[in-house]
């Protein structure tokens, strides 16, 4: 019996479609914006709540509250945070999400 050739299998269809569907996918993926949350801790972790989400980009972040009452487009995530504290018994965290990597055509 002659030995299997790992090289002779037909190749997976890929998942993007085409070449330049990968392309843009990895377009995506290179310049996608670092999304975030903001973090309101109450007392010493006695309680806390998403009170925003927010996109970090290379030179500003933009911030929208949950409730959609404010928006906040600044130079840093952390300038952002500073406005959800509520010194003394509030004080507001960055939390990041990780999605690298996760750029599809599919809804």
């Amino acid at each position: 019996m002659p030995a299997q050739n790992d090289h002779a299998r037909t190749p997976e269809p890929s998942p993007f479609g085409s070449p330049f569907d990968k392309e843009v996918c990895e377009l995506v993926n290179d310049t996608a914006p670092r999304p975030f949350a903001v973090v309101q801790q109450y007392g010493h972790e006695e309680d806390a709540r998403v009170a925003a989400w927010g996109m970090a980009f290379d030179d500003h972040a933009e911030v929208t509250s949950v409730e959609g009452a404010l928006r906040i487009n600044t130079t840093s995530p952390e300038r952002a945070a500073r406005r959800f504290d509520r010194k003394p018994h509030v004080s507001a965290r960055l939390v990041w999400l990780v999605l690298a990597g996760t750029a599809t055509f599919a809804p």
